[in-house]
């Protein structure tokens, strides 16, 4: 499986490379907004899949779980979704689910367009680095 990240309202950062997983430069998105397309390539039919944002805070932050209000809107839908917990990874990287579906073919495009809620009093919410957008399997759909 091979996934592609394409976003507009940012700049490419360099974080030195560490625990990369996508082999590219992450990016930094301004105030917190930012679009994404998302293309898997090869996926299984048949296979529940969850799509999920890899990213970073700029300002480390230790905890595993981590409540955080990210507002996207997927493809062409009208009404927007809201993911409120993180969840640390292994590597220093967190994530967060945006979708799960099953695949009835071996392709998936998917728009994404994400706003970073938060205040003034909390601009943590607006300093992260994204590294990409990952498919997951999840469980074979009998």
């Amino acid at each position: 499986m091979t996934t592609t990240m394409a976003a507009k309202g940012g700049d490419q950062s360099d974080d030195g490379g560490k625990e990369r997983r996508f082999g590219q430069d992450v990016y930094r998105p301004y105030s917190g907004r930012f679009k994404a397309h998302a293309r898997a390539r090869f996926l299984s039919p048949g296979i529940m899949y969850t799509v999920n944002l890899v990213f970073k805070f700029l300002r480390h932050q230790n905890s595993t779980h981590m409540f955080f209000v990210l507002k996207y809107q997927l493809g062409e839908e009208t009404e927007s979704s809201i993911s409120y917990l993180t969840f640390a990874r292994e590597n220093g990287w967190r994530e967060v689910e945006l979708y799960q579906f099953t695949s009835d073919s071996t392709c998936f495009d998917l728009d994404i367009q994400f706003q970073c809620q938060g205040n003034d009093h909390n601009l943590a919410y607006f300093e992260t680095i994204i590294e990409g957008i990952e498919f997951r399997p999840v469980e074979k759909v009998s």
